[in-house]
């Protein structure tokens, strides 16, 4: 890491850390990207380098983390892209039922073969698509699959040895939002609960929302640690418009003097004065933000606002 500044080895640790921080008895999720897919693309790896690889809690996805250019500003991914996410399970011998949900056309493959899809998306504009009863799970105790996911349950019979796991999932075609839906490849026995493969999640409401809640933290730290990191190629323009803002800030304005303020407040004053009005207190923080909240953004801001 020599000659990279002390700022960007800080951002990129946080943010391998925060990608990192995943269960220990988890066994590890290896998610890759590709982007630019050939136009007949097949459901492997295409030619040439991922765009992004990281390591993963689980094979459950309740987004992804953003992309950002050189600038540190958000940018969509090519559209369509692949996400693949594959990992090794192994399970005592015995039957089994491979539960795949997800948004999106996806394929899951257990040593290479394909055992479960499911089918890509079909945008309607027109208002007129079918809306599809919410179908109950089999069992009550399961989470209901999302509103416009699907589902695919295939058995499996495990032989007590290592099996690979890969999913596969095209994200943004036809022009669609670049969402996973509630992404997940679950594991489950006759009469018990499904538990998502890679992680200690129980797909039940509960199992699912607390996973959703950890996850959607852990993302946000990672994003802002990946913006951080990207944007670096800025710090020292920054740094330098900082630094002559500072000049500029410690400068009399012309024309004023000490205890008179700068213009603006001379102005402001004669004018309140001549109408015969005085000066206002000036604003505390506070106040000061909500009135900038509301002219930027038109509302005021509070407890879900974050600033970074």
């Amino acid at each position: 890491m020599i000659g990279v500044a002390p700022c960007r080895v800080v951002c990129v640790v946080l943010g391998w850390l925060a990608l990192l921080a995943v269960d220990a008895k988890s066994s590890p999720v290896r998610v890759t990207i590709w982007e630019n897919l050939p136009k007949n693309w097949t459901w492997q790896a295409p030619p040439g380098d991922a765009s992004e690889t990281f390591d993963w809690p689980a094979l459950g996805f309740v987004r992804l983390p953003l992309k950002y250019n050189t600038r540190g500003i958000a940018v969509e991914r090519s559209a369509p892209f692949a996400l693949s996410a594959e990992t090794t399970i192994e399970r005592p011998a015995g039957s089994y039922r491979l539960i795949l949900r997800g948004r999106n056309a996806s394929r899951l493959f257990v040593d290479d073969r394909i055992v479960a899809r499911t089918q890509p998306i079909n945008p309607n504009s027109s208002g007129h698509e079918e809306v599809h009863a919410i179908a109950p799970p089999e069992d009550l105790r399961w989470r209901f699959v999302a509103t416009g996911d699907q589902e695919a349950i295939v058995d499996w019979e495990s032989d007590g040895k290592p099996h690979k796991v890969s999913l596969w999932v095209l994200i943004g075609e036809k022009k669609m939002r670049q969402e996973t839906g509630e992404l997940s490849v679950a594991l489950v026995a006759a009469g018990e609960i499904p538990k998502v493969i890679g992680g200690d999640i129980l797909l039940t409401d509960e199992g699912w929302s607390k996973f959703s809640e950890k996850e959607s933290a852990r993302i946000d730290a990672l994003d802002t640690s990946r913006r951080r990191a990207s944007a670096h190629a800025e710090d020292a323009y920054w740094a330098k418009r900082h630094e002559i803002a500072r000049e500029e800030a410690l400068k009399s304005a012309p024309g004023a003097t000490t205890g008179e303020g700068n213009l603006v407040d001379q102005f402001t004053a004669e004018t309140l004065k001549a109408a015969g009005e005085r000066l206002p207190d000036a604003l505390n923080d506070a106040a000061f933000f909500r009135r900038l909240s509301l002219d930027t953004i038109g509302v005021i801001p509070d407890g879900r606002l974050r600033y970074t």
